[in-house]
């Protein structure tokens, strides 16, 4: 217990060996000075001495901080693109096609469990018809669309799907 322990007042941190870390402190001062004065440079005068670099009214004004010249700037949001001719028309789309006892089919098979759910929600106590219809109508489209499915595949030479 009365060996040093190796800490510098008492802060709780072990005092690195000088092999192991370089001293930050220094080399952060030695960085910043490297960079020099950080003064923000100077504005530009409103009247610059070269007529080649002569900045147009609009530059002028934001430097020297004119705020009515700054209306006519315009934002990002005033900015329009070109019109362009685009000359394609897309056309009316056709008719859907369809087999109207396929949809049918479909219609019963989807609708079927969906108005059993909504009866046996809303009304508890339906008759046994209505639940009936209800799974009859169900059966019916499954009926249906297995009748319309087709009895063998085509005899073509395709591999997948056609696009």
């Amino acid at each position: 217990m009365g060996a040093p322990t190796g800490r510098d007042d008492g802060a709780g941190a072990p005092e690195p060996s000088q092999g192991d870390e370089p001293d930050w402190d220094a080399r952060w001062r030695e960085l910043t000075e490297s960079l020099g004065d950080l003064e923000p440079a100077e504005a530009p005068t409103a009247e610059p001495d070269e007529p080649e670099v002569a900045a147009s009214a609009s530059e002028r004004s934001l430097v020297a901080g004119e705020p009515s010249d700054r209306a006519d700037l315009g934002g990002p949001r005033d900015y329009s693109p070109a019109e362009e001719d685009d000359s394609f028309d897309p056309g009316d789309p056709g008719p859907v096609a369809g087999d109207p006892v396929t949809t049918a089919g479909w219609c019963a098979l989807a609708g079927g469990p969906f108005a059993l759910v909504l009866v046996l929600v809303f009304w508890r106590n339906a008759p046994g018809a209505v639940v009936g219809a209800c799974i009859a109508a169900f059966l019916a489209g499954a009926v249906v669309l297995l009748w319309r499915m087709p009895a063998r595949r085509s005899d073509s030479d395709d591999d997948g799907a056609v696009v």
